[in-house]
C-alpha cells in the first residue's frame, strides 16, 4: 500500500472524526467551537498534525506539541496517534521523531490515552524506552545536541 504523509488541512476535520471512529477511539463532536478549535489547531506552527493517506483516504493521523523546557530545553510531545494498520502507525511515528529532531528536541514522548490507543507498536520499535507510563525517545544520542 502507497502511504502519503501530508501536513492536515482545515477541510480534513472529517477524515480525522472517521479515522478516530474507524479505530474505536472516541470522535469530537461536529459542533462550531470544535470546528474552530480544529482550525486553530491545523493554523497552529507551534504544533504538527500530519495525516496518511492511502489511494488519497486518509488512514491515520499524528499530533506532535512541542514544549519549551527552560531547564531541559525542547521537548515533543504525541498527542495523538492512530492509524488503520500497524505499517500506517510506524510511518506516523517515523514522521513526528523526525518533525522533533529537527525542530531540536531533546526527546519525544507518547502516553497512552484516548487517541493514542496502540502504545505496543511504540515499544515494538528499536530506540523507544518506557517513562512515566509511556514511552520516550532521546534525541540526542548520536545528533550532537546537549
Amino acid at each position: 500500500m502507497e502511504l502519503a504523509l501530508r501536513r492536515a488541512r482545515r477541510g480534513d476535520f472529517d477524515a480525522i472524526c472517521q479515522v478516530a471512529a474507524d479505530c474505536g477511539a472516541p470522535a469530537p463532536p461536529r459542533e462550531r467551537s470544535v470546528l474552530k478549535r480544529f482550525r486553530n489547531l491545523v493554523a497552529d506552527l507551534g504544533a504538527d498534525l500530519y495525516v496518511a493517506t492511502a489511494r488519497e483516504r486518509p488512514v491515520g493521523f499524528v499530533h506532535v506539541a512541542y514544549d519549551r523546557d527552560l531547564l531541559l530545553g525542547q521537548r515533543a510531545r504525541i498527542l495523538a496517534l492512530l492509524g488503520d494498520s500497524p505499517e500506517t502507525m510506524r510511518s506516523l511515528l517515523d514522521l513526528a521523531r523526525n518533525r522533533a529532531d529537527r525542530r531540536g528536541c531533546r526527546d519525544l514522548r507518547v502516553v497512552p490515552g484516548s487517541w493514542v490507543p496502540d502504545v505496543a507498536t511504540v515499544a515494538a520499535m528499536a530506540g523507544w524506552n518506557a517513562a512515566d507510563c509511556g514511552f520516550q525517545f532521546d534525541l540526542t544520542q548520536g545528533s550532537g545536541q546537549s
